[in-house]
């Protein structure tokens, strides 16, 4: 009878390790907002008051929300965020990959980019390219699209804005003061 005691202690006692240790996990998801990613994360079990961040390796702060804005996006390879809940020495991490653009000749491509800010004079061009050969097809400057609107759509608001979004239909891409890329 002892022996049988003892094994369903031993028992409860595993269980509540493993619930436990459930209870402690916290999942990290993101959103890609215009040129902002969103990480927010939670525990459907346990909630806390404060997380600690860190951004690419830069220390952060302790915050009281379970999510985090990572302005300008666009303007880095690759984001890394650790969170680490109040009271834990466990930390979750994840690598947030920011994309470019995969495309077929003939297919939609929108293009995005951040700038630190919209120039006043000059501006920033979206090319075709054919035949070795390269024509501005969108022209952004004095804080204004310029375009042929049945092939090209601008989708950035306000028209200054530091993050520029456009739909391009072409058979070459390319974005931004000196960027081309092939699709």
């Amino acid at each position: 009878m002892c022996r049988i005691m003892q094994s369903v202690f031993f028992l409860l006692v595993i269980c509540a390790s493993v619930c436990e240790f459930q209870g402690d996990e916290l999942t990290i998801s993101t959103r890609l907002n215009n040129c902002d990613v969103l990480f927010s994360w939670y525990n459907p079990r346990k909630t806390y008051r404060y997380y600690y961040l860190t951004i690419n390796n830069q220390r952060g702060n302790w915050i009281p929300d379970t999510e985090y804005t990572v302005k300008n996006a666009l303007m880095n390879d690759s984001i890394n965020i650790t969170v680490r809940p109040e009271g834990s020495s466990k930390d979750y991490k994840l690598t947030y990959n920011v994309s470019t653009f995969e495309s077929k000749i003939g297919d939609n491509v929108t293009l995005s980019w951040s700038v630190p800010f919209f120039i006043k004079t000059g501006g920033y061009n979206i090319y075709h390219m054919r035949n070795n050969m390269n024509k501005s097809i969108v022209q952004f400057s004095n804080n204004f699209p310029k375009l042929n609107q049945s092939k090209y759509r601008y989708l950035s608001r306000p028209y200054n804005s530091t993050c520029i979004r456009s739909t391009v239909k072409a058979c070459y891409k390319g974005a931004g003061p000196n960027l081309i890329r092939k699709c």
